[in-house]
């Protein structure tokens, strides 16, 4: 059976990939075998790129099935990229019947200054193919409450020294 799992500049097949702003994102499916017709295109973005945009910077080999495109030039990008394979065509087996496994996405970050990782529209599991995007919510929800309890912490510690230097008078 075919598989549409691409490798992204190398990486593991399935695994989403974090690059600088502006690269070239390389990719090629894991595996040919099987794979008669291969397709790739950019499906979704971040609400500061548009599929449009990206999509015009892909260029396609279905021969060799590889597939180039340029990331986002901006920190804090995601791209989610959809990969369908086919034996008798896209997505349809050698008896003729289509199958949804022949289809996948997988993203591509450009990730924030601090390091962290946008969503993109209609994100699904493609950084993590438990959790999904809530990977990320609650990464955020985790670092805000370190924060508050950071704020909350120095806001004590500057009220004592307040009161100290009262007292001292």
């Amino acid at each position: 059976m075919p598989s549409p799992l691409l490798k992204l500049n190398g990486a593991a097949p399935g695994a989403a990939v974090d690059v600088p702003p502006g690269s070239t994102v390389t990719m090629a499916l894991a595996s040919g075998a099987g794979a008669n017709f291969w397709s790739v295109a950019v499906i979704s973005t971040d609400e500061t790129n548009t599929v449009a945009a990206v999509a015009a910077t892909l260029t396609i080999n279905p021969t060799t099935k590889t597939a180039t495109f340029t990331a986002p030039a901006a920190a804090g990008s995601c791209v989610i990229l959809q990969s369908t394979v086919g034996v008798r065509a896209l997505s349809v087996d050698a008896n003729g019947q289509t199958q949804p496994a022949y289809t996948t996405t997988t993203q591509i970050n450009v990730t924030t200054a601090g390091g962290g990782r946008v969503l993109a529209a209609n994100e699904g599991a493609e950084l993590d193919p438990t959790f999904g995007w809530i990977s990320k919510v609650n990464a955020i929800v985790r670092d805000v409450s370190v924060l508050k309890d950071t704020v909350r912490t120095l806001g004590t510690a500057l009220l004592q020294q307040s009161v100290n230097k009262e007292q001292s008078k």
